[in-house]
C-alpha cells in the first residue's frame, strides 16, 4: 500500500526552524530597509520644508513639534508614493509591450506643450519664437490658455500656422491660485490637458518665460533614439534678476537641478500626469513628474550641453498680485504686452 512520502518528524522539525530562521533573517533584512527608506524619506521632507521656509516665514516646521509635523508629513508622502509606484511600474511595462514591436518613423513628430497665463508679450516674443525656431521641422505648439484675460488666445490664433494650436482649460477643480503653494504646482492641469492632447511620438514642455535653444528637439531626439531612452534631458542656464547666469543639470535626476526647457519624454509616458497634489507634500509638481518616472524604471538619459534657458519667478513672485514672474520679466512682459495690444 502506497503511503505517499511523509517528512519525518524530525526533519519537518529541522525545516520548520530553517524557515523560521530564513524568514527572520528576511524579516530583519526587511525592517532595516524600511528603516533606511525611511530616513532617506525623513531627509527629503527636511530639504522640502526647508525651501517653504526660505519663502514662507510662517514658522510652521520650526519650534519642538516640527519633528512631529515632519514625521507625518512623510508618512502621507510614503503611503501615496507606495502606491503610485507600484500602479506606474504596471502601466509602463504595459505601455512598452503595446509599443513593440514598432516601425520607427524617421522624422517622428514632437508635440511641444505650452501652458500660459497672461503673458501674451513673453509668449509671442521669447516662448513661441523659440519653438517655431528649431532645427527640428516636424514639430506641433499645443498652448494652453490657464484662465487667461489678456490677449493670449487672439495673438496665438492670429500666427494663422496649422501646427500651432490653442486650447482653453475648462474651469478645473480648486487648487491653489496663490503664495507657495501655488508656486508648486502652477501650471499642472495645462500641462496634463496638453498631454492628453498632443498627438506628437515624443513630448516637450516648455514654461511661457523661458525658451528652447534652437537645436534643442533635434539634438534630444537623436540622443533619445539611439540610446533607446524614454527620457532624455540637458542641461539649461538660468538667467537670475541681476544678470548672473547659472548653469543647472545633473545625472541622476536631482531636485531643483532640472527644468522643463531641458527635457523630451517618449509618449509612452503620457500616463505620467503631473499631479495637482502636490502642494499638500511641499513637492514641486514637476519634479514630482520626473521623480515619479525616475523611480518607476524609465530609461533616462542626460546630455551635457545646454539646451534651454529659464528665467526663474521663483515662489516668492506669488505673494504679489501680478502674475508669477521675477522683476526682469515683469519689466519685459509690460513693454511687450503694450507693443501687442496696440497692435490692430
Amino acid at each position: 500500500m502506497n503511503k505517499g512520502r511523509v517528512i519525518p518528524f524530525s526533519s519537518a522539525a529541522n525545516a520548520v526552524s530553517l524557515a523560521l530562521e530564513i524568514g527572520g533573517s528576511l524579516a530583519v533584512l526587511r525592517l532595516a530597509h524600511l528603516v533606511d527608506g525611511w530616513k532617506d524619506l525623513y531627509r527629503y521632507v527636511g530639504r522640502l520644508t526647508e525651501a517653504r521656509a526660505g519663502v514662507v516665514s510662517d514658522g510652521k516646521f520650526e519650534g519642538p513639534f516640527a519633528p512631529v509635523l515632519k514625521s507625518v508629513l512623510a508618512g502621507r508622502f510614503y503611503l501615496r508614493n507606495r502606491i503610485q509606484k507600484l500602479d506606474n511600474i504596471r502601466k509602463i511595462v504595459k505601455a512598452r509591450a503595446a509599443s513593440y514591436p514598432r516601425t520607427r518613423n524617421p522624422e517622428p513628430l514632437v508635440s511641444v506643450v505650452l501652458p500660459t497665463h497672461n503673458r501674451c508679450g513673453l509668449l509671442m516674443e521669447r516662448a513661441i519664437p523659440s519653438v517655431l525656431n528649431q532645427t527640428y521641422a516636424n514639430i506641433e505648439l499645443i498652448v494652453v490658455g490657464d484662465g487667461c484675460t489678456d490677449d493670449t488666445e487672439r495673438m496665438v490664433r492670429g500666427l494663422e500656422l496649422d501646427r500651432v494650436k490653442f486650447l482653453r482649460l475648462p474651469e478645473s477643480a480648486w487648487r491653489p491660485h496663490e503664495g507657495y503653494d501655488a508656486w508648486l504646482v502652477a501650471g499642472v492641469d495645462a500641462s496634463n490637458m496638453g498631454m492628453r492632447m498632443s498627438r506628437g511620438d515624443w513630448i516637450v514642455h516648455l514654461d511661457d518665460d523661458d525658451e528652447l535653444m534652437p537645436e534643442h528637439v533635434d539634438v534630444l531626439l537623436r540622443f533619445a533614439i539611439e540610446n533607446d531612452l524614454e527620457m532624455a534631458y540637458g542641461r539649461v542656464v538660468a538667467v537670475m534678476e541681476d544678470g548672473e547666469r547659472i548653469e543647472l543639470g545633473s545625472f541622476p535626476p536631482e531636485l531643483g537641478k532640472m527644468t522643463h526647457s531641458g527635457v523630451l519624454l517618449s509618449s509612452r509616458l503620457r500616463f505620467f500626469s503631473y499631479d495637482r497634489n502636490t502642494w499638500k507634500y511641499l513637492e514641486p509638481g514637476d519634479w514630482s513628474l520626473w521623480r515619479r518616472m525616475k523611480e518607476a524604471g524609465v530609461r533616462m538619459g542626460f546630455l551635457d550641453r545646454v539646451l534651454g534657458v529659464i528665467y526663474p519667478a521663483g515662489p516668492g513672485a506669488y505673494h504679489c498680485e501680478q502674475s508669477r514672474m521675477s522683476r526682469a520679466n515683469r519689466k519685459d512682459e509690460a513693454a511687450l504686452s503694450k507693443k501687442y495690444l496696440t497692435r490692430d
